[in-house]
């Protein structure tokens, strides 16, 4: 089985690429700073190479290790 892997572009062109999805959760394998988050989730694009969707005013929940 392949897994797919995702893409997140935050509000201000921000790619977050290579991300696996765990459940609800995008897992990376780099660290990712919270800080690109502040004030950039007003617009968020989600793709899996195939489909993307936009979401509005979407929240950062967590960032764990």
């Amino acid at each position: 089985m392949v897994s797919k892997t995702y893409t997140i572009t935050l509000a201000d062109g921000t790619v977050l690429d290579n991300l696996k999805l765990n459940g609800d959760n995008f897992i990376s394998n780099t660290a990712i700073n919270a800080d690109i988050f502040d004030e950039n989730c007003y617009s968020v694009i989600i793709s899996d190479g195939e489909n993307s969707e936009t979401y509005n005013n979407m929240e950062l929940v967590q960032i764990t290790e």
